[in-house]
């Protein structure tokens, strides 16, 4: 080596002092391995010298921002919401380094004059605060709050036991609390004594320990519940004597605070607490809350009949949404108690009857429902579980005594012969157990005494009909209805029989997902008669409008038994039938075969999906008896060959123009042949009768060739290929 210093240069002898140096303490075997961690080391020397200069320049930055009181080039050219942008980045910046003193606020909030001006127009500013910020730092936040960054670990190593008390009485300013650290906390939680002292305007408290310390966390946890505890016992307390939230209050618009309690009034009523906690802390201790609540009678007012009276009198005159839980009721009352909840229906305005267990058959927690009720407008009966099919509710519902015109049932059946299922605007049956669904006669029954009715939205749910026994029932008239949801797989003799028992205004709007047989119950046959008038029934609105129609054997959509009948009058007036696989190959060409004889004059558009070679011929009939048929779609079909020879055929006058085919075998001379027929006839006076054809597509077909789409190109205005899927 010192003959290597007398002979090499500086720059090369050192090179090789860190090879060495590699070999020694990296392990390396080869140069490059040498080279390559020589070359690391060097990158992070040049770094630690780049951070110290950094500092150095900071530092020089921050005395002269102090000395100047501004930050003229930067802040004369920009706009105050800029600015507040920019520190609102820096801010957080600062949190997220858990630096000892922020090193943005170090620098520039709180030494320069226009921004602490920016920062009191905008108090969600300059608030970012740790406890060992110097006095002259924090009194320049004035009365805005704080939102405090704690970390235990470095309260230990820079304070005195002594010293804690007074980080404590800061807690008066806090607005939230982010408690962190890297480092281990001690059992004896010297550190987080803090944390005992008062803060009545917290409102948000993050614990995040990034390191992996959950044994002793969860040793704490207890502690830590009753720190937390003991303070929103001092946020309550507090917020009682002063009975308002300026800092909050003063400062947001009604719209705003209304916002804010609905999330929180939603958030106690999911949790299904005892006592509601944003309730308890907020809403019935502060005037100017309820100021607005009485502004917004929807608010305030999810109500649990255990609150104790002092809460639910800060409600005054307004209504109340009932949220009642029968297994709660059992638990924590007497049978004495039951009449002292439903005298409180007074004041009811909705009712949400819920419960996840088992009702007892005696049904004495559901005997507060015999108190009146005048106000009440919403009733839901909804069990999350099916522990039970049917409940017995009492006799003489509410004494009779209210004012129900909306009703959502789920998962569950009543005595549907009760007297609020009458005169109702909305009816929602969802979901309920095959031995407590509503009948047909039950259900017309109901409809027929709600004449008003705008909403009916019946979710498997039935209704139940025996042809043998439910026949000859009269029609309910629903002149109001806006909107028909129906989705019943189950049963196509109910089909046929509610649709032509329903009769309500074209504008109606009209979903559908039921069973159908062979005889497409959901349809209306040739010759039968069509209103003319704006009162029809639903059949009739069916099969009056629709412009497009599909069929498909898709395995998804298809259920076990039944063919499914799928219609909405608001996705572009489309009929689908999904035909079961269930069902005998036999079935299929009976539903075919009938298909031909409904009155679908209206449709100029079919879609095929997944159908067979064996039913072309249906196929052909079906095509004949749609006069207005433009367009045809054949996807994964095994009779799409045979069909188009079939439209081929210039004897046939038919209209389609627009060919689509997806996954198709497809031959390429059964499409040039059809091309050259619809081509022939608007050539020959014989034959001008015939619609050439505009438009031929195809997807994934393997059969047609560039060569196809060039001859085909020749003779039909547009032919597309679309991209082929890319197999996996």
């Amino acid at each position: 080596m010192e003959h290597a210093a007398k002979i090499l240069p500086q720059k090369s002898l050192r090179l090789l002092n860190e090879l060495m140096d590699s070999v020694k303490d990296e392990g390396t075997t080869t140069v490059e391995q040498s080279l390559s961690v020589v070359q690391l080391q060097r990158i992070w020397e040049a770094e630690a010298r780049f951070r110290s200069i950094s500092d150095a320049m900071l530092y020089e930055a921050a005395r002269f921002c102090t000395k100047a009181n501004q930050l003229a080039s930067i802040n004369a050219t920009l706009p105050n919401e800029v600015l507040v942008y920019i520190f609102e980045l820096g801010a957080l910046e600062d949190i997220e380094d858990n630096s000892y003193l922020p090193l943005f606020s170090r620098t520039v909030s709180h030494v320069c004059r226009l921004w602490r001006g920016i920062s009191l127009a905008s108090p969600a500013l300059w608030t970012l605060y740790h406890p060992q910020l110097p006095p002259d730092f924090t009194s320049r936040t004035k009365e805005s709050l704080l939102d405090f960054v704690i970390q235990p670990h470095i309260i230990r190593a820079t304070s005195e036991p002594s010293d804690i008390p007074a980080f404590g009485r800061q807690l008066i300013k806090a607005r939230s609390l982010w408690l962190t650290t890297s480092k281990m906390v001690r059992q004896e939680g010297l550190e987080l004594e803090f944390m005992c002292s008062p803060a009545p305007h917290l409102a948000t408290l993050s614990v995040y320990f990034p390191r992996r310390q959950l044994q002793r966390i969860w040793e704490a946890e207890a502690r830590f519940r009753s720190i937390s505890d003991a303070m929103l016992y001092e946020a309550a307390r507090f917020c009682t004597k002063a009975n308002q939230l300026a800092s909050i209050n003063a400062t947001l618009p009604n719209e705003v605070l209304v916002y804010i309690f609905e999330l929180g009034a939603l958030e106690d009523i999911e949790d299904n607490s005892y006592l509601p906690l944003f309730s308890r802390t907020v809403s019935h201790v502060c005037r100017l809350w309820r100021g607005i609540s009485l502004a917004s009678p929807a608010l305030w007012t999810l109500y649990h009949p255990q609150l104790p009276p002092d809460f639910t009198s800060r409600t005054k005159e307004s209504l109340l949404d009932f949220v009642i839980q029968p297994h709660i009721i059992r638990a924590t009352s007497e049978p004495s108690d039951i009449p002292a909840f439903g005298r409180q229906l007074i004041k009811a305005r909705s009712l949400w009857l819920t419960t996840s267990k088992m009702v007892r058959q005696e049904g004495l927690e559901l005997e507060f429902m015999c108190s009146p009720a005048p106000h009440l407008a919403t009733l839901s009966v909804y069990f999350p579980r099916r522990w039970v099919d049917y409940i017995r509710l009492p006799g003489q519902l509410f004494a009779g005594q209210h004012s129900i015109s909306r009703i959502s049932i789920r998962n569950i059946g009543v005595p549907w012969n009760i007297s609020i299922l009458s005169c109702l605007r909305v009816l929602e049956l969802r979901e309920i157990p095959r031995r407590g669904c509503i009948t047909m006669p039950e259900l017309m029954s109901v409809l027929r005494s709600s004449p008003q009715l705008q909403v009916l939205r019946l979710d498997h749910t039935g209704p139940i009909f025996i042809p043998g026994q439910h026949q000859q029932m009269e029609a309910a008239v629903l002149l109001a209805l806006r909107s028909f949801h129906w989705v019943d797989p189950s049963s196509s003799s109910a089909t046929k029989a509610l649709l032509r028992g329903i009769i309500t205004r074209r504008t109606a709007r009209i979903r559908l997902r039921v069973a159908i047989s062979d005889e497409v119950e959901g349809l209306m046959r040739e010759g039968e008669d069509h209103s003319t008038g704006d009162t029809i029934t639903l059949l009739q609105a069916i099969s009056s409008f629709p412009r497009a129609l599909a069929l498909s054997r898709e395995r998804r959509e298809t259920p076990q038994i039944y063919h499914i009948l799928k219609y909405d009058s608001d996705t572009a007036d489309r009929i689908s039938i999904f035909f079961s696989l269930h069902a005998f190959p036999l079935d299929h060409r009976f539903l075919l075969s009938n298909l031909a004889n409904c009155s679908l004059s209206q449709v100029q558009s079919i879609a095929l999906t997944e159908m067979s070679m064996d039913d072309t011929d249906l196929f052909v009939q079906i095509l004949h008896a749609l006069p207005n048929i433009t367009a045809i779609s054949l996807d994964s079909c095994s009779c799409d060959d045979g069909l188009i020879r079939a439209l081929a055929d210039q004897r046939w006058t038919h209209r389609v123009e627009d060919v689509s085919f997806s996954s198709s075998d497809i031959l390429p001379e059964t499409t040039l042949d059809f091309a050259h027929s619809r081509v022939a006839s608007s050539q020959s006076p014989d034959l001008c009768g015939l619609m050439p054809l505009r438009r031929l597509s195809f997807k994934e077909c393997g059969n047609i060739l560039d060569e196809t789409l060039e001859s085909l190109r020749a003779l039909v205005p547009e032919v597309v290929r679309c991209q082929t899927r890319v197999q996996g």
